[in-house]
């Protein structure tokens, strides 16, 4: 197995384990510590707010270490790869928002 599929199986591990204690973990938090908090950063595409700010708000465990790597290569990554990040979380923050409003 590939490094990158360990990774990938330690953040769906991580996953299941929130939707295990509650289906709605994983939406509410996302929606009460990022997507409400800074809908507008995340539809305006603010490349300072994802670099900095988002730092505090994701802390440690799986999804604090992917967020760093991210952070470790956005100057690195292409146009295109840059704007697949900014579609998941504009994604992640419209469902968290739907979801929160049901």
């Amino acid at each position: 197995m590939l490094d990158g599929d360990a990774e990938a199986l330690q953040y769906l591990d991580a996953l299941d384990t929130m939707i295990t204690v509650s289906p709605d973990l994983v939406s509410a938090f996302f929606f009460e510590n990022i997507g409400k908090p800074y809908y507008s950063k995340i539809m305006d595409r603010d490349e300072e707010f994802l670099t900095t700010k988002l730092t505090d708000t994701i802390g440690a465990g799986p999804f604090g270490d992917l967020y760093k790597k991210i952070i470790d290569r956005w100057e690195t990554l292409t146009e295109k790869n840059r704007n697949i990040i900014w579609d998941y979380f504009t994604v992640l923050t419209k469902i968290s928002q739907k979801l929160s409003s049901s």
